[in-house]
């Protein structure tokens, strides 16, 4: 009889679930889309806040900030720039090129310089040290008006991650 219970007990949270989650996940309001913003140049710093003029508040409240905080990150990081559609990235200049005795670059070069085999790309580690965390795209996207285009890219395809052509 106690097993009856029990597997009416686990059938009943087991039709919940998907309910509870679905009505969790309903009841956060998705992020607005980014405000629609063209700059004239990629900056940093005080030009980058001077450029935002007016829009800094809103930039600031997308990213989850205020005009203060969001100033400040810009003001203090010299790593942190806008690109010209306004949003922030962050690009590291290096003092110095990396030398093959490198720790950083050990990892993704083979011996000869070349590039490690593909199958051991996950493998590799990020600079030790670093401060900075990357965030990566696997689902694909088209890039225009960003810090990585040029004149001769403006626009850049960059294919959804595909191990089995199943993109």
């Amino acid at each position: 009889m106690l097993w009856i219970w029990t597997a009416g007990l686990l059938i009943a949270a087991a039709l919940a679930t998907p309910a509870w989650s679905q009505s969790n996940r309903s009841s956060a309001p998705p992020k607005p889309p980014f405000p629609i913003i063209e700059l004239p140049e990629k900056a940093r710093g005080q030009r980058a806040i001077d450029l935002l003029g007016g829009r800094l508040p809103e930039i600031a409240a997308w990213y989850g900030k205020s005009p203060a905080e969001f100033a400040a990150i810009l003001r203090r990081d010299r790593n942190a720039w806008l690109d010209r559609q306004g949003r922030m990235f962050y690009q590291e200049d290096l003092e110095a090129p990396l030398g093959a005795d490198s720790p950083a670059s050990a990892p993704s070069l083979t011996a000869s310089g070349s590039l490690a085999p593909l199958d051991q790309t996950f493998i590799l580690h990020s600079r030790p040290g670093s401060k900075r965390t990357i965030y990566l795209n696997f689902k694909g996207a088209t890039l225009a008006n960003t810090a990585w285009n040029t004149s001769t890219s403006p626009t850049i395809t960059a294919l959804p991650f595909d191990t089995d052509d199943v993109p």
